[in-house]
C-alpha cells in the first residue's frame, strides 16, 4: 500500500511570538488598525537602550504630562502589561509630546497610551511596550 503525502505538518504547534498574549479580543479601544505600525528602517538601533531606568523626577513630569494629555484611559485590556509585551494593532496610540523627549530622551520616537493606572511607552514599528510607568 502506497501512502501519498509525507506528514509534513509536524512543525505547526511552533509558536513565533509567544509574547503576544491576548491578541484575539481586538478591538476593545479602536475602530481602525494602527497605521503607524509598518517598521521603519531608521532609529531602529536608536531604540535598543530605550528602557533605561528613569530619575524619579523624570518619572514625576512624564506622569504630570501624560495625564493632561489627549490619551484615551483604558481599561479590560487583553494583553499584558509588561516591557516587551506587545499590544494589538488595533490600540490607537499617541505621540509622545515633545516635552518628554526633552526630559527623557530615549523615548524620541516613541508613543505611548494610558491603562489603567500605568502610562504604557511603545515602539510603534514593533508595538512592544518599552516602558510602565505609574499615571
Amino acid at each position: 500500500m502506497k501512502e501519498g503525502k509525507p506528514a509534513a505538518k509536524a512543525e505547526a504547534p511552533a509558536v513565533s511570538k509567544p509574547e503576544t498574549k491576548g491578541t484575539g479580543k481586538p478591538g476593545q479601544t479602536s475602530e481602525s488598525p494602527n497605521p503607524r505600525t509598518s517598521p521603519t528602517a531608521a532609529g531602529d538601533e536608536k531604540k535598543s537602550g530605550a528602557s533605561a531606568a528613569l530619575s524619579t523626577e523624570q518619572n514625576a513630569k512624564i506622569r504630570d504630562t501624560l495625564r493632561s494629555g489627549p490619551a484615551q484611559h483604558l481599561t479590560n485590556v487583553q494583553f499584558s502589561i509588561t516591557v516587551g509585551g506587545v499590544i494589538p494593532g488595533t490600540v490607537q496610540l499617541y505621540d509622545l509630546p515633545v516635552s518628554v523627549v526633552e526630559y527623557a530622551p530615549q523615548y524620541r520616537d516613541y508613543d505611548y497610551i494610558l491603562v489603567g493606572d500605568e502610562n504604557l511607552i511603545v515602539d510603534p514599528s514593533t508595538l512592544t511596550i518599552v516602558a510602565v510607568i505609574a499615571a
